[in-house]
């Protein structure tokens, strides 16, 4: 394998084992996340290895805004034991006897300059390393100081010129000459002071192919290592795709990967066009969420659409890759088969949320598994890859299927139209969209009559959230016939809902007057049981029999139920949200309370009742508030 960075790593170590102070600073400059200072690290690391005299001594400037902090640094280097003691840190600095004397000509204008004044260091190193020629000292992320470039490139220079040290700075220049571009008289003081303090200059190249061996070596367990470097290719040529040359950001990827590849059972693992699938996929979104490209509450939506970049983002990209057009285009892969649920994306990328046990039986419900478990729909789905012979008998099968209505989940029922929409553009099935259409409104129509429908939180978001279901795009989705139907299975869950809601509530009522701990937990998210977190319940009760049951609640559960108000009433963000019927449910009940409390004795009771309508209050006037502003602006 050809080290593209050879010749940077040779000039690294040469200027770091002179015999002679060289009177000049070595710059190692490449873009951000290209791995400039690993590299550097590196060098230094070998050469220590060898040649015991040398003696580095590190420090970021990142955020450094002060010299102070970086002598701090220094000193904690020299003195590791010294360091931990504050009291004994004023004793070892030295007083800085020429600060304020010594004039030095950066620019070399002929005049003193006057930031040199304040640059000049106050800590002897000296002191601790009397041998400079063995001694070099390592600037990084100079581009990241929060000081004036001309007042840290002046205390830089102080060590180079008159202490005879070696000084090798780490920066991406591409970020200091942007930022002296936009001020003409500071542009052409870096351009000076650049041309005195660094005598050389070497830029470093994004070794992916070097890197990814360090990477699994390093970040990835010894029990994955080999699982994953097979993979090597794939995730390569993933990244250079992505257009961001990046390594910081990959080596984001492999912290995840390792524990994907610690989750995942060994035969996922080791199915290699399934793997080659989904690490596609997944050092695609990764890359572009690093990027700032995507944001990560967009992730769902970036699955088989024209996803445009982001252009807010603050982050830093290759801009090279800012000409792109769709970021799907990027990359060589199909993004409307995501293998795994949409959901399972959005969820790990937002929230950092795995379920391998789902994620695991969705990969084995994909088309890498044996074809023969595969429900006949799904192999349809990927109608392309079909001879015409298996083609003609799945397309049979799929229809007699669908007329036999053994299609109770609502998301297969959407993606088996989809097909047929697919089929009938290309004249492969004898039926008209309309024709279609009118199919899916007589199938709703014997489902709803035989009670034959499964409803599911999963799947009313794979109805409405993604444009998929079970890691496979809607076929046919920008299809005016297909919003048709997808409008037309919407308004059927719509109604099944109510009524399932209005069921639930009479079963509130219930349980508020046999079991206030379950009543509680009625409004709680759970996995294990139906819940109404974020879906209206209230408004299908009437407010008196609402308060009926709530009066005789222990007082706990009343107190408890405080916090669940606050957090309904936040969710409204405007009167098309789901839970604006609630809104106004909580305008009566408020009411109901008042009244009760005009005739009831003081007691610990009414002081809780008190506190209830409070939050009532404040949150039902602060959410028409800002009702009122939507509606002005």
């Amino acid at each position: 394998m050809t080290d593209l960075n050879k010749n940077a790593r040779d000039l690294i170590e040469y200027y770091c084992s002179m015999e002679v102070a060289p009177e000049y600073a070595l710059l190692v400059k490449g873009f951000w996340g290209c791995g400039k200072s690993h590299l550097v690290e590196d060098v230094i690391s070998k050469m220590k290895s060898t040649n015991s005299d040398l003696k580095f001594l590190r420090v970021s400037l990142y955020g450094i805004g002060d010299i102070t902090d970086i002598e701090a640094k220094f000193f904690e280097q020299l003195n590791p034991i010294l360091s931990s003691k504050k009291m004994m840190f004023a004793g070892q600095i030295a007083k800085g006897i020429l600060k304020g004397a010594l004039k030095i000509d950066l620019d070399g204008d002929g005049k003193a300059d006057a930031s040199a004044n304040i640059s000049v260091p106050e800590i002897n190193l000296a002191k601790y390393l009397t041998d400079t020629k063995h001694c070099i000292l390592v600037f990084d992320d100079l581009e990241r100081c929060s000081m004036d470039i001309q007042v840290i490139l002046g205390y830089i220079n102080y060590f180079v010129e008159k202490d005879g040290y070696k000084v090798v700075l780490i920066a991406d220049e591409s970020k200091l000459i942007a930022f002296s571009n936009s001020n003409p008289e500071s542009q052409i003081k870096y351009q000076k002071i650049k041309e005195k303090l660094i005598g050389k200059t070497i830029e470093v190249k994004p070794d992916v192919e070097g890197v990814f061996d360090y990477f699994v070596k390093n970040l990835i367990s010894l029990a994955n290592q080999k699982a994953l470097a097979k993979y090597k290719a794939v995730i390569i040529s993933t990244f250079i795709h992505s257009g961001y040359n990046n390594l910081r950001s990959l080596r984001k990827c492999f912290l995840d990967l390792e524990l994907w590849f610690s989750k995942l059972d060994a035969d996922i693992r080791d199915k290699e066009e399934l793997m080659e699938h989904f690490l596609t996929l997944f050092i695609a979104v990764s890359m572009e969420v690093h990027a700032g490209s995507l944001l990560t509450n967009n992730v769902g939506k970036f699955f088989g659409y024209d996803y445009q970049r982001n252009d807010n983002s603050e982050k830093e990209v290759n801009p090279d890759a800012k000409n792109k057009g769709n970021l799907q285009d990027k990359y060589p892969i199909d993004f409307y088969d995501s293998i795994i649920g949409i959901s399972i994306w959005k969820e790990f990328f937002e929230n950092s949320c795995t379920n391998f046990v789902q994620i695991n039986a969705e990969f084995r419900t994909s088309k890498y598994f044996a074809f023969e478990q595969t429900p006949n729909w799904k192999k349809l789905w990927y109608f392309y890859n079909l001879d015409d012979h298996e083609f003609t008998k799945l397309q049979a099968l799929v229809i007699t299927e669908f007329n036999n209505r053994e299609y109770q989940n609502l998301c297969v029922l959407k993606h088996v139209a989809g097909m047929f929409l697919r089929q009938s553009q290309y004249e492969l099935l004898n039926k008209t969209p309309q024709d279609i259409v009118n199919d899916v409104e007589a199938y709703l129509y014997d489902i709803k009559k035989l009670n034959l429908f499964e409803i599911t939180d999963d799947q009313l978001e794979s109805l409405n959230g993604f444009g998929s279901y079970q890691g496979l795009g809607y076929t046919c989705r920008e299809h005016p016939d297909f919003q048709l139907i997808s409008k037309c299975i919407n308004d059927y869950v719509i109604n099944a809902n109510e009524k399932i809601t209005q069921v639930d509530s009479v079963k509130l009522i219930q349980i508020m007057n046999s079991d206030p701990k379950q009543f509680i937990l009625f409004f709680e998210w759970s996995d294990k049981q139906k819940h109404y977190k974020n879906k209206p319940i209230l408004q299908f009760i009437k407010p008196d029999e609402f308060l009926n049951a709530f009066l005789n609640l222990p007082n706990e559960t009343k107190r408890q139920f405080i916090p669940i108000i606050k957090d309904r009433l936040n969710q409204v963000l405007g009167k098309d949200h789901e839970l604006y019927p609630e809104f106004e449910w909580f305008k009566l009940f408020k009411e109901q309370l008042e009244g009760h409390l005009k005739t009831a004795s003081k007691s610990i009771s009414t002081i809780i009742l008190e506190f209830v309508i409070q939050q009532i209050s404040e949150n039902i006037d602060f959410i028409e508030r800002r009702l009122t502003h939507d509606t002005l602006s």
